[in-house]
């Protein structure tokens, strides 16, 4: 996983909902997978299990342009190497959603407001995409992140 992994739909809808199943272990600080709505490497939101610390986390994260770094926006404690993400879209309101048994869902405690960030700017605009993402971050390992699904479809 040294090189970024990322499977990826365009947006379609302004409302909308995509989620996963993610089966994953990070070994290291290094390691995070799951879904990721992205304009480009530059402006991207990633919703990511990973490890902080020695403990497994779901993080938030936004990346809003070139010259920033990435903000961590929430961040959960998660017990279980199997989980489901999902991302809801209401307008340019994203909500962030976990559940550990694929029955109860919980609200990560921060929305993204796409409004509010630079997405939609930059002169090279051709729309966002949602997908699956795993990576190392450069860094050498030998870890897998196995998505059992993925889907995405309006919301009415």
């Amino acid at each position: 996983m040294v090189n970024p992994s990322y499977l990826g739909k365009r947006l379609a809808h302004f409302n909308f909902e995509a989620a996963t199943e993610l089966d994953f272990t990070p070994q290291s600080r290094h390691e995070e997978a799951g879904l990721v709505i992205e304009r480009d490497r530059d402006y991207h939101v990633k919703f990511v299990v990973t490890k902080v610390q020695n403990k497994t986390v779901l993080k938030l994260i936004l990346r809003n342009g070139p010259d920033t770094d990435d903000s961590l926006i929430a961040l959960t404690n998660i017990n279980s190497d199997k989980i489901q993400l999902r991302v809801s879209s209401v307008g340019f309101l994203y909500s962030f959603n976990y559940s550990l048994d694929g029955k109860k869902w919980i609200e990560m405690d921060a929305k993204v407001d796409c409004r509010s960030n630079d997405f939609h700017k930059g002169g090279r605009w051709t729309g966002s995409f949602v997908g699956i993402y795993a990576s190392s971050n450069g860094e050498q390992s030998n870890n897998k992140a196995l998505f059992d699904w993925f889907e995405y479809q309006e919301i009415k």
